[in-house]
């Protein structure tokens, strides 16, 4: 008896999520079906899956019939009724660590953290320390203003608004009244920071703040039609991080644990028993992942491209030079 087939649980999920959101959007196109199964589907399957929902003739499928939409004009309106997302155990006990962060009451109100505490009271309790290894616990201080200047772009974000602010950074280079686009929040589990995405008007390009290094945030009255998102696309590099990895001392565990907020491949040659990863991301990214290629030690070599190799070669020279002159 087959009890879990990774697959086909796949195409039960996606087939609930477009149930439903056929019912909340009064109809889906068919290409919004197909950009979604996409999406989040496996591609060998994808198409007969779409086939199998939308099609009431279909033969020799490898899901079988389980049309669950009707086509009325151009669109598809599910057979079913709404179907509830139902918590899973250990859904409910994540959820239950995640609301006792201080960070979430700079997304929930007050009243939908107490029903959700109420939710959950049955949930035995958690502790995100327990589950997440955090680098700097002893340097969670946040500035006083804080909440209120995440609050501020938040709402400005929502409402397509400019922001101007005082940054000072890592260097303590300080720049004044910086007009920014902001675009979206990021935040770092290992480093507990909220960092801004944004389109600095100065700078004509997209770049990154650490939230904690802002100050003097208000809402411009200039407006300005920036579209991030392209701006954002533009700045994904073009040939990816190639590394190579000998798991010794859990090297393997580090590194995806270290690249998770990344875009990337990971491979493993049998034959010659040999791990690697490829790393996509955005140009402003890169200073952070070479540091983070470092602290792997000798247990991982870039053998592309050249630019980056060239970059840690000057590191380790600089830091052999350094470390020779206190020694003499």
């Amino acid at each position: 008896m087959q009890l879990f087939d990774k697959r086909k649980n796949i195409y039960i999920r996606l087939a609930i999520e477009l149930s439903n959101m056929s019912i909340n959007m009064n109809g889906l196109t068919k290409m919004q079906i197909d950009d979604y199964v996409e999406d989040n589907g496996v591609p060998d399957y994808n198409w007969q899956f779409v086939d199998a929902i939308t099609d009431n003739n279909i033969a020799n499928n490898a899901f079988g019939d389980i049309n669950i939409f009707e086509k009325r004009g151009e669109t598809y309106h599910s057979r079913l009724s709404a179907i509830p997302i139902v918590a899973s155990g250990i859904e409910k006990w994540w959820l239950k660590g995640v609301i006792k962060e201080k960070e979430v009451e700079l997304f929930l109100d007050k009243e939908l953290k107490e029903k959700l505490e109420n939710f959950l009271s049955d949930t035995c309790s958690t502790n995100m320390n327990d589950i997440l290894l955090h680098k700097n616990l002893d340097k969670k201080i946040r500035p006083a203003m804080y909440t209120q200047n995440f609050r501020v772009i938040k709402q400005a974000i929502k409402e397509g608004e400019s922001i101007t602010c005082d940054n000072t950074t890592p260097s303590n280079v300080k720049y004044k009244e910086q007009v920014i686009v902001p675009y979206r929040f990021e935040y770092s589990l290992e480093l507990l920071q909220f960092y801004l995405i944004g389109y600095s008007i100065e700078a004509e390009r997209i770049i990154k703040l650490n939230l904690s290094r802002l100050s003097n945030i208000s809402v411009t009255k200039e407006s300005y039609y920036i579209d991030c998102e392209k701006e954002l696309e533009a700045r994904i590099v073009e040939e990816p991080i190639k590394i190579e990895l000998t798991n010794v001392k859990n090297v393997l565990d580090r590194a995806f644990n270290l690249f998770s907020s990344y875009k990337k491949t990971g491979l493993y040659d049998s034959e010659t028993n040999s791990y690697s990863m490829e790393l996509l991301y955005y140009d402003y990214e890169e200073k952070d992942i070479i540091k983070k290629v470092l602290s792997l030690g000798e247990y991982v070599k870039v053998s592309s491209p050249e630019r980056v190799i060239s970059q840690i070669r000057d590191r380790i020279t600089k830091q052999i030079k350094i470390f020779s002159s206190k020694v003499t």
